[in-house]
C-alpha cells in the first residue's frame, strides 16, 4: 500500500471511529430488536454485547493506569495525542479526533507511525463488530475470542512470555507495553532519570502477572489454572 493509501486508509478509519462511536447506545438498544445483553455472552441469536459496548460509552479515568484490554475510544485517542505531541490534551473529544485526522500523514512518517496505525485498527475492529459493521468474511467471531480468551485466562502468573506470545492471547498489548516503554524512556531522558517502567522484564520476557496488573492481560476467576 502507497503512502497516499494508507493516509486515505487510516483517515476513512478514522472517519468509522468517529460515526460508529456515536452509534453505540442506540444500537444497543434497537438492532434486530433485541434488547441489552449485559453479560456479552453470546447466545444462540446475533447480540450486540452489551457489556463491551456500555463500558465504550462509559466514563474512564485519565489518571488511571491503562490497564484495560478493551479498548476506550476516547482514551485511545487521547493518550496517543499526547504521547505523540508529549503534552497534555483536556479538550473534546472531537478537538482530539479533528487533530488526529488532520495529523494522519505526519503521524504515519513519525516513529509512532506503525504502532498508532495497529492501534486505532485494533479500535477500528472493536467498534466494526459492535456495531454490526465488520466484513462478514473477515471479522473474528465472538466465539473465538471468547476461545481466545479461555486460553489466556489459563495461563499462570509466573508464566513468561515475550510480547509477541502475549499479543497471541490479548491482541494490542504488544504495542501498547511498547509505546509505554517508549513514552517512559523519553520523559527519563528529559528529566535526566533513570526510566521506572510498569513491566520491567528479565531478559525478553515479561511476567504474566505483571501483564495483568498494569494492561488488563485476561483473568477470569471461574477458569482454572494450568499447572
Amino acid at each position: 500500500m502507497t503512502s497516499f493509501e494508507l493516509i486515505g486508509t487510516m483517515r476513512d478509519r478514522l472517519e468509522d471511529i468517529r460515526h460508529w462511536r456515536s452509534d453505540l447506545s442506540d444500537v444497543m438498544l434497537t438492532i434486530a430488536g433485541y434488547s441489552m445483553d449485559l453479560t456479552g455472552i453470546r447466545g444462540t441469536t446475533d447480540r450486540i454485547p452489551g457489556g463491551d459496548a456500555l463500558a465504550m460509552r462509559g466514563p474512564w479515568s485519565p489518571d488511571a493506569d491503562h490497564g484495560d484490554d478493551l479498548p476506550h475510544p476516547d482514551q485511545v485517542l487521547r493518550e496517543w495525542r499526547e504521547t505523540i505531541t508529549e503534552e497534555p490534551h483536556r479538550g473534546s473529544w472531537e478537538e482530539c479526533w479533528r487533530w488526529h485526522w488532520d495529523s494522519t500523514p505526519r503521524v504515519l512518517e513519525s516513529p509512532w507511525g506503525e504502532e498508532w496505525q495497529q492501534d486505532l485498527t485494533a479500535l477500528w475492529w472493536r467498534l466494526a463488530r459492535l456495531t454490526g459493521n465488520a466484513p462478514k468474511d473477515d471479522a473474528p467471531s465472538m466465539a473465538d475470542a471468547e476461545e481466545i480468551q479461555r486460553h489466556a485466562a489459563a495461563v499462570p502468573d509466573h508464566t513468561m512470555l515475550t510480547l509477541r506470545e502475549a499479543d497471541r492471547f490479548a491482541p494490542g498489548i504488544e504495542n501498547r507495553v511498547k509505546r509505554d516503554r517508549n513514552a517512559e524512556r523519553d520523559r527519563a531522558r528529559r528529566q535526566h532519570r533513570d526510566p521506572e517502567y510498569r513491566c520491567d522484564p528479565d531478559g525478553p520476557r515479561y511476567q504474566v502477572a505483571d501483564l495483568r496488573r498494569h494492561y488488563g492481560f485476561p483473568v477470569l476467576a471461574s477458569v482454572p489454572a494450568i499447572v
